[in-house]
């Protein structure tokens, strides 16, 4: 195995992975990166790489300047400000990383053993589980006050909070706070740019924020997060086709994000596009009833199963999945009323609407713009808790 930064590459099946990202590189370029390695730092002429890893046939040098590429691709670098692979003129090519395994002290392990737990509670959602998610980051940072990824996470876990659950004065301010620490802590970091991306976006100031989240894409264009963080700031702000991408290529880096495959399904049906709304369907399905076997009492992940179960058509099954599920006040049964008012069973969804609001759900604006509840709209019960929301 290869440990270069904070990747780590098995050379017997061309894998790399950082965290949940996983890379497949191809032969010639895994050899390339093989000898690159073995040298130990030094440069390597290209003559020689070629000589080693096309031996056998007659090629030209372009064959090893689209290795390079690839590589440099897989790993987000850059040709003029290299991390891993640098071009040395008129020589060759160097590798920058090393070759051991890197040292973690024990706090560090410990504290980035923190931080997944808080991420893993934010993907969970709800109120709960994100207060949970913001208390472990604050955790993190009481004992590093210079911990960039505890900054990013708390940045993205208050911006939840302060747009769902309803705590705008308390959070709004400290929103560009914790992202600019997170970046200036962390700059080499895309999570810390994205953090700083979402929390400019929730203050109004779009071009900062996309500019931001360029970078992040630029530092790792491989990476889940920022792609995630996109496409929800993208479906608040209406832009569905650009929500669409952002979180169907966030399931593709990340496995097992049903969240982001439902989210994109709800965007490509208001596109009218009932391809990729089903594909993406039965994809989200197929990562949730992976989930839902390692972790059956997921809130999330039950309620996107029943509202997928009713999208795709069988409605019976849905409600009798939904039905388990409305004897708890829960945040994440949006979802369900979703998939309840889309079904005509408009008594059940403003039911479950109302226990979604007592559970602290807060998002009035998204109440009058999500499609799926437009059969609802000429209801008392619904109007009133519009006005609930507005006056909140």
């Amino acid at each position: 195995m290869l440990y270069l930064d904070d990747w780590l590459v098995d050379p017997a099946t061309r894998r790399m992975n950082r965290g949940t990202e996983f890379i497949r590189l191809s032969p010639k370029a895994m050899a390339v990166l093989n000898a690159l390695h073995e040298a130990g730092g030094q440069v390597v002429s290209r003559d020689a790489l070629l000589e080693r890893v096309w031996a056998d046939v007659v090629v030209g040098e372009e064959v090893l300047t689209h290795a390079i590429a690839e590589l440099r691709k897989a790993f987000g670098d850059s040709r003029k400000q290299p991390r891993y692979i640098e071009t040395v003129q008129k020589s060759g090519y160097r590798l920058l990383v090393g070759r051991g395994a890197p040292a973690i002290a024990a706090d560090d392990l410990e504290l980035h053993a923190a931080y997944l737990d808080g991420c893993e509670l934010f993907f969970r959602g709800g109120p709960e589980n994100v207060k949970q998610a913001v208390t472990c980051f604050s955790g993190i940072l009481d004992a590093d006050p210079q911990h960039a990824l505890a900054y990013a996470g708390l940045t993205k876990s208050l911006f939840f909070m302060d747009y769902y659950f309803g705590a705008r004065c308390e959070n709004s301010l400290q929103l560009e706070e914790w992202g600019r620490q997170a970046v200036a802590h962390g700059a080499e970091l895309p999570e810390t740019h994205a953090a700083l991306g979402l929390a400019l976006g929730a203050l109004g100031r779009r071009e900062e924020g996309c500019a931001s989240f360029a970078t992040s894409l630029k530092l790792n264009p491989y990476l889940a997060e920022p792609y995630y963080l996109l496409g929800r700031v993208c479906f608040i702000l209406g832009q569905y086709r650009m929500s669409a991408t952002m979180l169907e290529r966030a399931a593709e880096l990340r496995l097992g994000d049903f969240h982001s495959l439902i989210i994109a399904a709800k965007a490509r049906r208001f596109l009218k596009d009932d391809m990729r709304w089903r594909s993406n369907l039965l994809a989200a399905q197929h990562w949730l009833n992976q989930r839902l076997q390692s972790a059956p009492d997921d809130r999330r992940a039950l309620c996107d199963r029943a509202f997928s179960l009713i999208e795709l058509g069988d409605v019976a099954k849905g409600l009798e999945a939904a039905t388990t599920l409305l004897d708890r006040t829960d945040a994440n049964n949006f979802y369900i009323a979703c998939g309840l008012a889309r079904a005509g069973e408009k008594d059940v969804a403003i039911d479950c609407l109302e226990r979604v609001v007592e559970a602290g759900w807060y998002d009035g604006n998204w109440l009058q713009q999500d499609h799926d509840l437009d059969s609802l709209r000429d209801e008392p019960r619904f109007r009133r808790i519009e006005r609930e929301l507005d006056a909140a």
